[in-house]
């Protein structure tokens, strides 16, 4: 049984980074369903950051990615 983390920078817009977090979503996926899958999002401290800009990220990660891969479990 394995544990993938899936290192992204949260300073940055989320849009520029899907093809990415898709890709190796995918390879996951595909290659070990069911295993769980951490996304870590770096650079969370930095000032260029709302105070909700985190809570949001969840989200939308969240939505994006337990709809498209419903057999991997995103914590």
């Amino acid at each position: 049984r394995s544990i993938y983390l899936l290192v992204f920078n949260a300073a940055e817009p989320l849009e520029t980074q899907y093809r990415t977090l898709d890709y190796w979503m995918a390879v996951i996926s595909s290659r070990a369903p069911g295993s769980p899958v951490l996304l870590v999002g770096t650079h969370s401290d930095a000032k260029t950051i709302p105070p909700n800009h985190l809570d949001q990220l969840r989200q939308q990660l969240d939505a994006r990615y337990s709809a498209r891969f419903p057999e991997l479990p995103i914590m």
